[in-house]
């Protein structure tokens, strides 16, 4: 199997790393992103599967290429599928237009939670069909870092993430509770409490303070299209924290209620308050959920991850490929 691919996990995973890498979408305007676009269009003609995972607009301008060119395209594999629905319904109804054409060249989506088959499919008039979930996994690979208790409670990122319900559930708590955030105008308008310090984070910061930890929070956006935090939340399981996260749907496949982690629903500030208080009050308790959540958060490898992408392409996307076509429909979900 020769797989052409931009997705840049290849860097940490044996199975990934057979498959040739294409050069990264450029920052440059959209005539740089097309002939980006065209130049991976006509590379990937020579190889049996192109894997598109950058999240780039040159992802979307390669699909419509394949999509309306004649030529016979290799099959196509979308991962990294982190999707926002406009506000607006004109931009609405043209996102549905243009996710209806990509998708003729796209033979199968890989996404991080089971509910965004259904939400995907509806929002954007894909068949479900073709969306398959495949479980993330943690980044820690190649990181040396030991487990500490620093006392506090970590919170972090800076797209999708509900800081003011985290600020209402930790007003008056007797803790530290530090935000890695490098996008002040989140906090614009709100009342940030005396013991909550938020900077931004490098990404090794970032790390070293999730590692000390006593508590991590991934606060998430409610109503949000596309589900979140699977990296953040995977390796706070990973070192052993006790983890929170605010989206019990999109988070069921990984965090197993009140055994690996709690998940809250999103918005609650009163029910996410009570379950960082009963993790700091019940130091044992937190320690024996951070166990279980090691043993959960580990088996999650880039190497399991890609082990099962390529099982997707060489089980269903290259076998449907080979297949006759003279009997068209849907093929069985594996």
């Amino acid at each position: 199997m020769q797989v052409l691919t931009n997705a840049p996990g290849h860097r940490y995973s044996e199975t990934w790393r057979t498959v040739a890498c294409f050069k990264a979408a450029p920052r440059g305007g959209m005539w740089a992103l097309l002939r980006h676009a065209l130049s991976l269009y006509h590379e990937s003609r020579k190889y049996d599967c192109v894997v598109l995972g950058g999240g780039h607009r040159a992802d979307s301008l390669y699909c419509l290429i394949a999509a309306l060119l004649p030529l016979r395209r290799p099959p196509c594999v979308r991962i990294d599928c982190l999707w926002y629905m406009p506000r607006s319904a004109l931009q609405r109804r043209l996102k549905r237009l243009q996710f209806r054409l990509e998708s003729r060249a796209v033979d199968a989506y890989v996404v991080w939670a089971k509910r965004e088959i259904e939400a995907y499919a509806r929002a954007f008039g894909l068949s479900p069909d073709r969306i398959f979930f495949i479980p993330y996994h943690h980044t820690l690979n190649r990181v040396e870092l030991e487990p500490w208790d620093g006392g506090y409670v970590f919170s972090g990122g800076n797209f999708g993430r509900d800081y003011e319900t985290l600020l209402a559930a930790v007003r008056g708590l007797p803790v530290d509770v530090r935000i890695a955030c490098s996008r002040p105008e989140l906090f614009q308008g709100l009342d940030v409490p005396p013991n909550v310090d938020i900077r931004g984070y490098t990404h090794e910061e970032f790390l070293r303070a999730l590692a000390g930890c006593r508590v991590n929070v991934v606060a998430l956006q409610p109503g949000v299209l596309h589900s979140g935090g699977q990296q953040t939340f995977l390796n706070s399981m990973a070192l052993g924290k006790p983890t929170i996260v605010t989206d019990p749907d999109g988070a069921a496949e990984y965090i197993e209620q009140g055994v690996t982690g709690l998940l809250v629903e999103p918005g609650n500030a009163p029910k996410l308050r009570q379950s960082i208080v009963s993790l700091l009050q019940d130091s044992a308790a937190a320690s024996r959920m951070g166990q279980r959540a090691m043993v959960a958060g580990r088996r999650r490898t880039t190497e399991a991850h890609f082990k099962e992408l390529v099982a997707l392409i060489e089980g269903h996307v290259l076998a449907k490929d080979r297949a006759p076509r003279r009997a068209p429909g849907h093929p069985a979900r594996p």
